[in-house]
């Protein structure tokens, strides 16, 4: 790296209330570059955070605490900054090839953090220390609320990708909410969970999932595409964007008959047989 790095150390808490120290590493000259994030992990008695098959009370508890340490870098991290537009070019895309061209814009965050941006299970340790999120070679700042709406659209960068009870994703809302020091505010957090679909659905469109389908961990290419699009909150808050989603919905569920429109539970949830 040509430039000299900003190494920033940051004294966090992690969910267990023990100190840890996170490094942020960014880069004066170049804004646009990407964060490091790195945390040295001692504990032996570690575990991936989805290796709880058969235990749900103690998955269900793992993923409160996953909450709670995204709200913790939430808050440790957070600054107002410059509107910033949505980047849709890849979901404008995935409209147009379909014939629905959309040329709404979703209002631009305000408020922004570092966020890990890669969020689920497979992506924690479970040590004596508490939980550690690891995987950070997507972070960035962004809306922090970005990370937070993953858990209520079944976690969909993981190959582990499955549904949470809404009673569950109500206590990581919680969690999070008091880590951030705040509640969380209705709009904004639909604003961020559009967002966050919008990516998703641009880097699908990438894949070429409308060309082909794919086995990806428990659910296939197509399935994620139809359960983003059906498990999007219809609120009102924005309805040109939730018609447009009703009508890729619809235009999809007939091109691709016989593709599920729900992900499986969530495994680590499912009582041992």
């Amino acid at each position: 790296m040509a430039n000299s790095p900003v190494v920033s150390p940051r004294p966090l808490r992690s969910a267990s209330c023990e100190p840890a120290t996170v490094t942020v590493i960014g880069n004066a000259k170049r804004p646009d570059w990407r964060f490091t994030v790195g945390e040295a992990i001692t504990s032996r008695a570690s575990r991936k955070a989805d290796g709880t098959i058969g235990d749900p009370d103690a998955a269900a508890d793992l993923l409160v605490e996953l909450a709670t340490a995204l709200g913790t870098l939430h808050a440790a991290t957070r600054e107002e900054h410059s509107p910033a537009r949505v980047a849709a070019g890849g979901f404008t895309q995935f409209c147009d090839a379909l014939g629905l061209p959309f040329t709404e814009e979703l209002p631009p965050a305000s408020a922004f953090a570092l966020t890990q941006h890669d969020v689920g299970p497979d992506n924690c340790l479970a040590t004596r220390d508490g939980l550690r999120v690891f995987d950070f070679e997507l972070a960035a700042s962004r809306d922090p609320l970005t990370d937070a709406a993953t858990w209520r659209m079944g976690f969909p960068n993981c190959g582990c990708a499955g549904a949470l009870p809404a009673a569950l994703c109500a206590r990581m809302d919680d969690a999070y909410a008091r880590a951030l020091g705040g509640a969380l505010p209705a709009t904004a957090f639909a604003r961020a969970h559009a967002e966050r679909l919008v990516e998703r659905l641009g880097r699908l469109h990438g894949w070429r999932v409308l060309d082909d389908d794919w086995d990806w961990g428990r659910a296939t290419g197509r399935q994620r595409v139809l359960a983003l699009l059906r498990g999007f909150p219809r609120g009102g808050v924005f309805p040109a964007f939730e018609k447009q989603l009703d009508h890729l919905y619809e235009t999809l569920q007939k091109r691709w008959p016989g593709v599920p429109d729900t992900l499986p539970a969530y495994p680590a949830l499912e009582e041992a047989d």
